[in-house]
């Protein structure tokens, strides 16, 4: 007789039957189709987020572009007023220097504003009229006329109005006594 061998271990891996493949390929389709549609997921999401990040950089393009061609008007604008105001120096050479009191104003007002009107009495009192889109230049416009007030040329200063337009800007307006800059001559 020959020898036979006995083995102690059991055999621990079990052949799979017909059905044991099927539910393991079933498995493994769930679970690549639960992948499949997470992924979906996830790139619909982070095309949304993409899509409203750029459309806020849209909107924030547009609205700089906006405040870029104000100012440039603006710009534009106090260069007409300044020319005018030579002209009318050269023809008027008597009279108090209007560039000087406009080029002051521009160094102590931030930047921003819109002159709309200025009026000039005999006494040297000084009322402008100003526009601007940007409501921190209220603060930056209390900030700086108060430390010229407090050392400068201004004697007083006070705001008289401030309104709000239909377009969202700001209409100020603003009076000053002035000590000097040909005032005090007149």
């Amino acid at each position: 007789m020959g020898k036979k061998d006995i083995n102690l271990i059991k055999k621990r891996g079990r052949r799979l039957g017909l059905r044991g493949k099927i539910r393991l390929i079933n498995l493994a389709g769930v679970f690549s189709l639960l992948v499949y549609f997470s992924v979906l997921l996830t790139l619909f999401f982070y095309s949304n987020m993409i899509k409203k990040q750029e459309a806020n950089l849209l909107a924030i393009k547009e609205s700089r572009e906006k405040k870029i061609k104000d100012l440039v008007q603006i710009e534009s604008l106090q260069q007409d007023v300044k020319v005018r105001l030579s002209a009318l120096t050269e023809v008027f050479p008597q009279q108090v220097d209007l560039k000087e009191i406009l080029d002051y104003f521009e160094g102590i007002l931030p930047e921003g504003l819109r002159f709309d009107s200025i009026s000039l009495s005999e006494e040297g009192d000084v009322s402008l009229n100003v526009k601007t889109q940007d409501s921190l230049v209220l603060e930056e416009i209390e900030k700086k006329i108060f430390s010229q007030e407090a050392g400068g040329e201004l004697e007083s200063a006070k705001l008289t109005s401030i309104s709000r337009d239909e377009e969202g800007g700001y209409n100020i307006s603003l009076s000053f006594k002035l000590k000097s800059l040909g005032f005090n001559d007149l």
